[in-house]
């Protein structure tokens, strides 16, 4: 547990953007964000950000972070919860005293909280390859500070990197949204001989999508069919990358690219209309939200042994080895022919954001 003594006085301050005035009362909370800015967008870590947010809002006055070198000060507004903008990481120091802010988690920077004076900590959602530790070192973990892993093997991989105390470390679950956990168990109808896969994952090298590709090629036309949504990669860096998947993805008889899904309710509906959902990662996941979406709704799952996506398998998904082309084909084949069992009941007591959030207060609080 991390105890430091709240601030006894009630503070409220006005900030002034542009055209118009926000209200930031007593702010206690800052989730910062360092992955996809602004922090409006729809990828996993956001959703995952904003819905601990605005529970934990109910009883603490919460506020939203974006850091980026190309934002300019200011503050808008995700739903009811104040967003700020500053330019640099070294900045929440002088954030967090301006608006009274008494406990910092940062998302997946491990490396910021030696600049931070109040009381902080990281939510670590990936594996260090994502931690940019090459830009923002970590000598070792300032003793106020707490580091929450999102699942098993990240805990362990934190243990190894960062060298926290046992204290420390934590491990709690995310959690899914409700459109998964409250939805009917999915009675996928094959009028076909054709077996119909999704791939709802961003078209990335390390998400699988080339792998897929490779065990596509392998198979008969009229045996099996891949839609993948269109979600490019946030990096610059794979934009070459991904026109090649693209070629590959309209030159193939077995796929075709779709609209990308925003909504946790049109994923699930989506995801419904399919024989299986695929997630085979060839870089581990730190947790692998989608397998576990799939999973809740009752959906043969198909997912690498990697990361987070080891406890998927344990839970009912289709261990594959991806970059073993003839037998990631095989199971592409065979999947509905001897279904496994989905352990449903564990993920929707489990994954659920009330008990998610309170896991993560009383571990930090």
């Amino acid at each position: 547990m991390y105890h430091g003594s709240p601030y006894q006085t009630r503070i409220t301050v006005i900030i002034e953007a542009e055209d118009f005035t926000a209200r930031v009362s007593s702010v206690r909370i800052a989730f910062v964000s360092t992955e996809l800015l602004p922090i409006y967008g729809n990828g996993a870590l956001e959703r995952l950000v904003i819905g601990w947010a605005k529970l934990i809002k109910e009883k603490h006055d919460v506020v939203l972070v974006s850091v980026s070198p190309a934002l300019s000060g200011g503050v808008s507004k995700v739903g009811h919860l104040p967003h700020l903008y500053i330019n640099n990481y070294t900045d929440l120091s002088n954030l967090c005293e301006e608006h009274r802010i008494e406990l910092c988690i940062v998302n997946n920077r491990p490396g910021w909280l030696g600049s931070i004076r109040t009381k902080s900590a990281v939510i670590l959602h990936n594996f260090s390859s994502a931690w940019e530790l090459d830009q923002f070192p970590v000598n070792e973990i300032p003793s106020s500070s707490g580091v929450v892993a999102l699942s098993h093997p990240l805990f362990v991989h934190a243990n190894e990197v960062l060298h926290p105390k046992n204290e420390q470390l934590h491990h709690i679950f995310p959690y899914l949204a409700s459109a998964f956990l409250e939805a009917k168990v999915a009675q996928v109808k094959d009028d076909s001989d054709q077996l119909r896969y999704l791939f709802p994952n961003r078209l990335m090298y390390k998400k699988g999508v080339w792998a897929l590709l490779d065990a596509l090629d392998l198979l008969h036309d009229s045996e099996v069919h891949v839609d993948l949504t269109l979600s490019r990669s946030p990096s610059v860096r794979d934009r070459n990358f991904t026109q090649k998947v693209l070629a590959r993805i309209k030159a193939s008889p077995n796929a075709r690219a779709i609209p990308p899904l925003t909504t946790p309710k049109e994923v699930a509906e989506a995801m419904s209309r399919y024989s299986g959902v695929l997630m085979p990662s060839v870089e581990p996941e730190g947790f692998g939200l989608v397998a576990y979406e799939s999973l809740a709704l009752g959906i043969p799952t198909v997912t690498s042994n990697l990361g987070g996506l080891s406890h998927a398998t344990e839970l009912g998904a289709t261990a594959v080895d991806p970059l073993h082309t003839p037998k990631f084909a095989r199971v592409l084949l065979e999947l509905n022919r001897s279904p496994s069992y989905i352990n449903r009941d564990f993920i929707v007591e489990t994954f659920r954001v009330e008990r998610s959030a309170q896991d993560l207060l009383d571990r930090l609080l």
